[in-house]
This record gives structure tokens, C-alpha cells and sequence, in this order.
């Protein structure tokens, strides 16, 4: 049997399209195609890892950072946990284990760019998905455009700002991507209501990212302002079978970019079983 490539079929490449990119001081610029990523003018393929900093000692970091760099990381993905930081209401803590400014530059100092990953929403295996239990009692809706909610959002985000400031690509820094929420597919307007709020605090990168994948019928978000981004699991660690699992699609290089919905063996049971 003989085994052929798939004939190549050129599609064009989009420029400008979509509200992202940005430039550095020194006149390099990050942008985005329909296609890839460019820096600098040519195809760009960086590698990101996650490193939650608030779950590590501050001692470890720069030992653990230059571990992933020497393995071909060159972006580091971070959560910020709201709960970690606020746990009271009004009480910010952004020291010791959770300084984020010192994460970020020990980053730099591995030679590592960072995406900051602030929520509010994170998710992460978190409580609350790292919403503080003082906000889930709150009586308005959370992950949504009401007021209420999105005055503390602000503050949030606010603070944040304040302990990075400075440390953004177009500072010259290595901060170069912004996930706004996480996993929320279904709601473009709040998504598209957290951008703007960001940018006009003055998180101002080149990307912008939110959580791309949805079942079979697409996420809803706002696709002029955001990168999505996908997941796909080769192996399935919420399966509870002790059978060995078949050959996963994600072992293999095609252009299948989405997971048709990550967990639907779960999914697929429960609505089975109602």
C-alpha cells in the first residue's frame, strides 16, 4: 500500500482583520494572520507552558522557569486566582508568593514571555474558579455585563494593572498576550464587554485570547477582538473506564484545531442518563 500527502491547497493569508498586534519600542511588531502569528514580519510558531506562580514558592520560580526554557518554552501562561488576592473584600495581597511583578520579571530574566491569564473567571482546578467566596455570595450574576458585577470586575482588574505596569510589550516588557475569562463559550457580548474594559485600564498587547472550543456547535465570542484557543486531550483523565482507551485523534498532525468538546464521554452519558 502506498501512503500519499493530501494535495496542498494555498489559501490566502489575512492581515489586519482583526483588533490585535502591537509594536515594541525597538519597532518589532507582533501580529496575527488567518493563517499564524508574525514577529516581525515572518511566521511565528512559539511554545507555551503553564506555570501558576501562586501555587509555587517564590524560591522556585527562577529554577523551574529556566527548566521550561530549557526544554522549548518560550511563553509562560499564569493564572491570577482572584480568591488568592482578595480574599476579603477590599484586602488586596499581591506579596511574598503572590507578587505578580516579581514572576513576571524572573520570567524575563529566564528570557521567557508571559500571557497573564486575569479572569475574572479562571477556572484551574481553583474553588469558586477562583471567584473569592465573598463574591459568590453576592446577590447579581456573576459572568455577566450587570453593574454590579462589573464594577468589581473593574477593581479587579485595576489592580492588577497596577502591580505590571510598565512591563507590557509596548514598554518594552515581555508581557505580550491578555486571557480574558476562561472556558465561558457562550457569551460574546460579556467577552467582548471584558476587552474593552481592559484596554481601557491600559492592558494593551498584541493578542487578546479566550477559550475557542464548544461542542460541535461553535463558541460564541466576539471574533474580531480575540484569538480562540483550543484544547485537545490525548489522553481523557475524567474517564473513569479501566479498559485501555483508543488511539486519540491529537496523536497525530492534521488541521483539525478543535476538540469536539472536551470531556464529551461525560457529557454523552449524562444526557444519556437523563
Amino acid at each position: 500500500m502506498v501512503y500519499r500527502f493530501k494535495e496542498y491547497e494555498s489559501s490566502e493569508v489575512l492581515r489586519d482583520h482583526l483588533n490585535m498586534g502591537g509594536e515594541n519600542p525597538s519597532g518589532e511588531r507582533i501580529d496575527v494572520t488567518s493563517l499564524y502569528f508574525e514577529r516581525a514580519s515572518e511566521p511565528w510558531l512559539p511554545v507555551m507552558g503553564e506555570y501558576h506562580f501562586s501555587r509555587a514558592s517564590r524560591a522556585d520560580w527562577k529554577r523551574e522557569l529556566l527548566k521550561m526554557k530549557a526544554g522549548g518554552v518560550d511563553i509562560v501562561a499564569t493564572y491570577l486566582f482572584w480568591i488568592y488576592h482578595e480574599e476579603e473584600e477590599g484586602k488586596f495581597d499581591f506579596s511574598g508568593d503572590l507578587d505578580i511583578r516579581a514572576f513576571v520579571e524572573d520570567c524575563a530574566a529566564a528570557g521567557m514571555e508571559v500571557v497573564l491569564r486575569i479572569g475574572p473567571w479562571a477556572h484551574g482546578e481553583c474553588r469558586n474558579g477562583g471567584f473569592p467566596d465573598w463574591l459568590v455570595k453576592k446577590p447579581y450574576k456573576l459572568r455577566d455585563n450587570n453593574a454590579e458585577y462589573m464594577e468589581k470586575v473593574e477593581i479587579w482588574y485595576r489592580r492588577i494593572y497596577d502591580e505590571v505596569k510598565g512591563l507590557f510589550y509596548k514598554d518594552g516588557g515581555n508581557i505580550i498576550a491578555i486571557q480574558l475569562e476562561n472556558e465561558l463559550v457562550d457569551n460574546a457580548e460579556h467577552l467582548a464587554a471584558l476587552k474593552k474594559l481592559a484596554v481601557e485600564i491600559g492592558y494593551d498587547v498584541p493578542l487578546y485570547t479566550v477559550t475557542g472550543w464548544n461542542s460541535a456547535a461553535g463558541a460564541k465570542i466576539p471574533v474580531d477582538e480575540v484569538v480562540p484557543v483550543f484544547g485537545g486531550y490525548i489522553e481523557m483523565p475524567w474517564d473513569s473506564s479501566l479498559e485501555e482507551l483508543p488511539p486519540s485523534i491529537h496523536y497525530f498532525f492534521n488541521r483539525m484545531r478543535n476538540d469536539s468538546a472536551i470531556g464529551k464521554e461525560i457529557i454523552a452519558q449524562t444526557v444519556s442518563d437523563g
